[in-house]
């Protein structure tokens, strides 16, 4: 007789869920980024309408008002927005005037002749600044007569918007140093918010006397106490995505002390960012779900494939 309990038959067998590797876990968080960052308040998506101001390549040798020409416009966001990590054009054209469903209709290519087109994004994360590189065909006399009017999906984070934790705010920093590209200053920086992190969540044991010493333990064994208390376990090293954790923290806080001291000069590399960005994110979600195992967080977080 079977030792199972099989309610409706052997459909149930068939939902049962395959299990989650490690690796598999790890692509999931790494492709679920941006959302799992949302939701720790980093990271927001915002929708801009900017009346653009075009600069066009007219010289000397431009003796014809009509022709097809190179525009460029520079946009500064850097009044309100505290972070860019990317910015998409959702509509972009010439504004003459006319409104569907109370937004602008605008034209690529207006009943005053031409065409209008957005060619190259250029973002600049830590400046906040987006330059904008087109083409137009018409009458740059004419056009310069009406709004050139551009609507941009941008995701950053805005001066209100920046999280008062500093942790969050130094996330921030790094994921703004990634997008540039700027390895080595992005992985000490993540680095930089790990140690807040880990000082972050112990912050309610720092009021008890009783507990002083706390703040001069060594920074991987409040790591690893604050794992403990996440799960309530104290065999941490047994439960298979802490152990890795603790494996990434030890690594990459030794590699970091290395380029720190001198000792050694080390290439970061993207992989290494990613093995950051895992760590980080797996601590917030283990702190949320008060659980390290890897179908929980998964179903919690709405992890996609």
């Amino acid at each position: 007789m079977s030792k199972f309990k099989v309610a409706g038959g052997q459909a149930d067998l068939a939902k049962k869920k395959p299990a989650i590797t490690l690796k598999k876990f790890r692509e999931l968080v790494l492709r679920n980024r941006w959302q799992i960052m949302s939701d720790l308040r980093v990271h927001k998506s915002y929708e801009e309408q900017i009346s653009l101001d075009f600069s066009f390549n007219i010289n000397d040798s431009t003796k014809e008002e009509y022709g097809t020409f190179s525009i460029t416009a520079n946009i500064d966001l850097s009044e309100n927005y505290y972070y860019l990590f990317d910015v998409h054009e959702e509509d972009f054209g010439i504004f003459l005037g006319e409104y569907e469903d109370n937004k602008p209709i605008l034209y690529k290519t207006p009943n005053i002749g031409g065409s209008l087109k957005i060619e190259q994004i250029i973002l600049q994360p830590l400046e906040r600044t987006v330059t904008l590189n087109g083409i137009l065909k018409s009458s740059y006399k004419t056009v310069l007569k009406n709004d050139i009017i551009a609507v941009l999906s941008i995701d950053g984070l805005k001066n209100n918007d920046v999280p008062g934790e500093f942790f969050l705010e130094t996330i921030g920093e790094a994921l703004a140093l990634r997008t540039e590209k700027r390895l080595k200053q992005a992985y000490f920086t993540y680095l930089t918010a790990i140690d807040s992190q880990t000082n972050f969540h112990l912050r309610d044991l720092f009021m008890y006397s009783e507990l002083k010493d706390l703040k001069r333990m060594e920074l991987s064994d409040k790591f690893r106490l604050n794992l403990k208390r996440f799960i309530s376990n104290n065999e941490i090293e047994k439960v298979p995505l802490i152990s890795r954790l603790l494996q990434l923290f030890n690594e990459h806080f030794a590699t970091r002390n290395a380029i720190a001291h001198g000792i050694k000069r080390i290439n970061v590399t993207a992989s290494m960012i990613e093995d950051i960005e895992f760590l980080f994110l797996c601590v917030e979600m283990i702190a949320n779900c008060q659980s390290a195992e890897l179908p929980r967080i998964v179903d919690d977080y709405k992890l996609l494939s």
